[in-house]
């Protein structure tokens, strides 16, 4: 059988047949399987049906998502690419892909829901600089300002962290969602810190775990 397998921190990814399987797994602690992947189905097919750009949702089965296959590299693959192989995609430019991006997605959106977990690898981009978000099992309650301060804090600290070509990419971003959105400085600087900080500690966490 020729599948390919994703990366993936608490469920199983994979494309068979040109078709995303993703495999609700159970974790500690955590909500029914079940319960998760009906969530992300509706969640799939609200944000589908309101034009925003996300895979197509195409089937459900118990803890089991199908769903349409966006050919791309993550976020994180692209701003790596840009920085190694120069002039690819200029910074104020992909700032403009996800500010569009978020603004879609707010429209589509009841009111106070924010995206939550805005890591780089939850968003992709295609050969012709579309861009994509996936991976929606919980669409928090939450602020714009608490969106555009982890982005950036996520933004600045890809590995090499705070390079040229991030620093003005986060503050594109700032500038196009304030702009966008009308947020407010302070609450985006307080978020973009409490995110730094939670880095840290996530980051000493580690450390510490044997090996």
């Amino acid at each position: 059988m020729n599948e390919r397998v994703f990366p993936s921190r608490r469920n199983r990814v994979w494309l068979e047949g040109g078709i995303v399987y993703k495999q609700i797994l159970p974790q500690p602690g955590g909500p029914d399987p079940v319960q998760t992947a009906q969530a992300e189905f509706d969640a799939l097919r609200r944000l589908s049906a309101g034009g925003v750009p996300v895979p197509k949702p195409l089937g459900l089965d118990g803890g089991l998502l199908a769903m349409e296959y966006i050919q791309g590299v993550t976020l994180v693959e692209a701003i790596e690419r840009a920085e190694t192989e120069g002039g690819l995609l200029a910074a104020e430019t992909l700032a403009e892909r996800l500010a569009q991006w978020f603004a879609s997605f707010y429209a589509a959106c009841p009111g106070g829901v924010c995206r939550g977990d805005v890591n780089g690898r939850n968003f992709l981009l295609t050969p012709d600089d579309r861009l994509y978000g996936v991976d929606f099992e919980v669409l928090p309650p939450g602020r714009k300002e608490t969106d555009l301060g982890r982005l950036t804090a996520f933004a600045l600290t890809y590995d090499p962290p705070r390079t040229a070509y991030k620093q003005r990419l986060s503050q594109a971003l700032t500038r196009r969602f304030t702009e966008l959105f009308g947020l407010d400085p302070a609450a985006v600087h307080a978020e973009h810190e409490r995110e730094l900080a939670a880095m840290r500690l996530r980051r000493a966490k580690n450390d510490k775990t044997p090996t």
